[in-house]
């Protein structure tokens, strides 16, 4: 099982379902992975955000996997209105991770 990572740092509009969506679209096409590929998503927001319409992103993937969010705690600069995804995919690849904001130091 490869995990790729992805990051998107809200900017405060009501298009988080549109971006979200592109990260995990993007991750999927610079790995080269198909639908079939994925086993299962991690949604994580920053405590400064109040909700993440999850169901509504996952139904516009169409992704038919489990998928969880949570929340966590800002533990360095720059985290603050941020969206981390974690994409577990079933094939064994070497992991092209995005990240649009949110740089992080450590690993998720």
């Amino acid at each position: 099982m490869t995990v790729l990572k992805g990051t998107i740092q809200r900017d405060g509009t009501s298009a988080v379902v549109s971006q979200t969506t592109a990260l995990v679209h993007e991750l999927m096409e610079k790995n080269n992975l198909q639908t079939d590929a994925i086993a299962s998503i991690v949604f994580a927001i920053t405590d400064d955000m109040d909700d993440l319409p999850v169901t509504e992103i996952m139904q516009s993937l169409a992704l038919d996997v489990p998928y969880f969010s949570v929340q966590q705690f800002r533990y360095q600069t720059g985290m603050d209105q941020c969206i981390q995804i974690s994409l577990h995919t079933n094939r064994e690849i070497e992991p092209e991770h995005i990240f649009w904001g949110c740089r992080m130091e450590e690993e998720i």
